[in-house]
């Protein structure tokens, strides 16, 4: 471990818990993660995943919670992240029962995470933001990049110089990439983060890949032409360089795009990318595969026959077909992300207030 990092999070003072406790208190009465049944439990045995009996989790912290992420290392470990109102509640784990907030060092001052990975299945990166008063205004506040790692039982945390981070992705632990705003790009080699080059006008949503030399990261511009437009980027990264690979203008009403502008993911070889439908990308370009009108957010999965797509409801595709879950096409509010592995899903949603973690089994 680089010592770089420096140990900062479920830490805290006797006095700082002494001179908090009552606030302490108040929040664990807020902090109850509900869960709600859905249909009947499973019977056990392994499923066909559109015959999955699901749960609920109803996450809260403060009085406003948005889970923007979720990836697991098993169904019996899982971590989510997300923004809050309140300092702290931005990173959760699921250890096969229940959820539990992670407190972070509040001397780190106020802090958003929006994605998280696990290349190996063992060393877990977080990474987003830190929100700190700007000492000459305006404007009032700064912010910077943020990234957390969890390794042999310890949070470790990395102030990076750039803007807030939005996605990350790893082949390895040592190999491992995150972007964000403005530009902002990371690479981390199992011991330093190097910042890296890819297009500084672009801010970056997301980023996945296949291998160390095939990697793709999704982004975009405000303020294009023609004016008040918005263009859309897909990034390749070959092991040396990163090359634009394509472009689209978000001009158009009803939306009529070459690819999904809302995720990209990459399985083995098989390329997917999510918005105004699942699009794949094939030697003549990109394919739309399926598309219900409305807009995809997140799409992930383990094999080329266990893909979920999620937005305004939950899909699931089994190398065939696109299937929709009959309890899920009615939710008024989006699904922001998804994991699977071969016998479990999670899914996250918000309502702006609260946070809800659909589970599959």
């Amino acid at each position: 471990m680089s010592a770089g990092w420096k140990v900062t999070l479920n830490l805290r003072s006797k006095d700082w818990v002494k001179r908090n406790s009552s606030s302490i208190f108040g929040l664990f009465l807020l902090m109850i993660s509900c869960k709600e049944a859905i249909v009947d439990p499973p019977t056990g045995g392994m499923k066909n995943p559109r015959e999955y009996s699901w749960s609920v989790d109803t996450l809260r912290f403060g009085f406003q919670l948005v889970i923007q992420d979720v990836f697991g290392i098993s169904p019996n470990d899982v971590y989510a992240v997300g923004e809050c109102d309140f300092d702290g509640g931005v990173l959760w784990h699921f250890d096969g029962s229940n959820w539990s907030p992670i407190l972070i060092d509040p001397n780190l001052g106020y802090r958003n995470l929006y994605g998280v990975y696990a290349p190996e299945g063992k060393t877990v990166f977080a990474v987003g933001e830190r929100v700190v008063p700007n000492p000459n205004p305006p404007p009032n506040f700064l912010d910077s990049s943020l990234a957390l790692l969890f390794d042999a039982g310890q949070w470790f945390i990395r102030k990076l110089p750039g803007k807030g981070l939005s996605a990350v992705w790893g082949i390895s632990d040592n190999n491992v990439w995150t972007v964000g705003r403005e530009g902002t790009a990371f690479f981390y080699d199992g011991t330093r983060w190097e910042k890296r080059e890819i297009r500084q006008d672009v801010s970056f949503t997301a980023i996945s890949g296949g291998s160390a030399t095939d990697v793709y990261a999704m982004g975009y511009t405000l303020d294009s032409q023609p004016y008040d437009s918005i263009m859309h980027y897909v990034f390749h990264f070959d092991g040396a360089k990163w090359t634009l690979t394509d472009s689209l203008i978000e001009n158009t009403h009803p939306p009529n795009h070459a690819f999904g502008i809302g995720d990209i993911s990459v399985l083995t070889t098989t390329v997917y990318s999510a918005g105004y439908g699942i699009f794949l990308k094939g030697g003549a370009g990109w394919q739309k595969v399926f598309e219900d009108g409305s807009l995809f957010g997140a799409i992930r999965g383990n094999t080329q026959k266990n893909v979920y797509a999620v937005g305004r409801s939950i899909y699931h595709f089994n190398g065939e077909d696109w299937f929709q879950f009959a309890q899920f096409q009615d939710q008024s509010k989006p699904y922001l992300s998804v994991w699977t592995n071969e016998t479990e899903v999670f899914a996250v949603r918000t309502d702006g207030t609260l946070s809800y973690v659909y589970h599959g089994r």
